[in-house]
């Protein structure tokens, strides 16, 4: 299928996917049902992650009420993928289970366990924030970083109502639509 299917913005160059992988490849690795699972099979069954070389922008606001004190656009750098057997390394891309790794050892001290398990991490931007799927809700969210008492503690955003509606919200640009 088009990268255009999955990003309704044609100026979006989504590259460096990984190994092709099956609907049963994809349910054995995240065999939860959520909502939006349909169209999270079909991107991924189509691009197994993937770079977004020239960046792309998601206005939280197109969704929800956003706080002029609170982030609301948001780059997206690339999307994981996943891996068809446990050694896979890609020279571009994290993989789904080496960023939940990553997070379960880092995230400890902020009693993050429960999240890390109920959400998937499918994207991240350059700054080091990762873009979950709650496995439960289907909701999008990703968790930022903020200071309170002079140290970094997680905040966790809500930022799109599912898969789909955030691949086809994308943009190539930083401009308002």
């Amino acid at each position: 299928m088009a990268d255009e299917y999955f990003f309704a913005a044609k100026e979006i160059r989504f590259e460096d996917s990984w190994d092709p992988v099956s609907e049963a490849d994809i349910h054995r690795s995240v065999p939860e049902e959520f909502p939006g699972k349909d169209f999270f099979m079909e991107c991924y069954a189509s691009h197994n992650g993937g770079y977004f070389s020239q960046g792309v922008f998601l206005w939280r606001d197109r969704f929800y009420e956003v706080a002029p004190e609170d982030e609301n656009l948001l780059e997206v750098e690339a999307f994981n993928f996943l891996p068809l057997f446990e050694e896979d390394e890609s020279p571009v891309l994290r993989s789904i289970p080496e960023v939940r790794d990553s997070r379960r050892r880092h995230w400890a001290a902020f009693d993050m366990t429960d999240f890390i398990e109920t959400h998937l991490p499918f994207a991240g931007d350059a700054g080091d924030h990762d873009y979950w799927i709650d496995l439960r809700e289907g909701t999008i969210k990703s968790v930022r970083w903020e200071e309170a008492d002079g140290s970094l503690v997680p905040k966790v955003i809500v930022v799109a109502p599912e898969f789909r509606s955030f691949c086809t919200h994308l943009a190539a640009d930083r401009t308002r639509p």
